[in-house]
């Protein structure tokens, strides 16, 4: 074989481990990547595709119901819903598919997750919940283990902290960044 077949071979071994694939596909700098679900045969699972180089990984790979996958402002972490612990809870992983964790641990369905950056550059984690008996929308640092009703958060939160919402309704946003105290 010469040196250019075995270089193409090791390559396309390594894509389908699938390992460095995904740091490809994430790292790539000046193409479209994408996450999004695919079910797949009865299982949903989270994907990244590198779109300029046709590259296509699952970072879940589990059998439970695994979706709704929303990466942070920095890029580095990955929300996303599972049902791995018998009821859909909000999990993070880092960009690669790895350091998967269960945020939220509660015995109710949590569900549409999506991030809060605060002014001080702490990522919150905003998401809805049936915990009181009814759809209530939940905040949580990214590093805690409680999360607070958003309606308490205000009251909890320390002023470095805090994030408002923007004119759009539905849209958040850190004070500060779409609000200028020049405006």
């Amino acid at each position: 074989m010469t040196r250019l077949t075995v270089g193409l071979v090791a390559l396309v071994l390594v894509l389908l481990i699938g390992g460095i694939g995904a740091v490809l596909a994430l790292d790539h700098r000046g193409g479209t990547v994408r996450l999004f679900e695919i079910n797949d045969r009865g299982n949903t699972d989270v994907y990244v595709e590198d779109d300029e180089h046709g590259l296509r990984l699952n970072l879940t790979r589990h059998p439970s119901f695994n979706g709704q996958p929303q990466p942070s402002p920095d890029g580095r972490w990955i929300l996303f819903i599972s049902g791995r612990d018998r009821n859909t809870e909000i999990y993070v992983m880092n960009r690669h598919g790895g350091d998967v964790r269960n945020l939220t641990r509660h015995t109710a369905r949590d569900y549409a997750p999506e991030w809060i950056e605060a002014v001080d550059g702490a990522l919150w984690v905003r998401f809805d919940s049936t915990r009181g008996g009814t759809r209530e929308t939940y905040v949580m640092r990214l590093t805690d283990t409680v999360a607070l009703r958003e309606e308490d958060a205000a009251l909890a939160i320390e002023p470095s902290e805090r994030f408002c919402r923007s004119g759009d309704p539905g849209a958040w946003s850190t004070c500060g960044r779409y609000f200028r105290e020049d405006d």
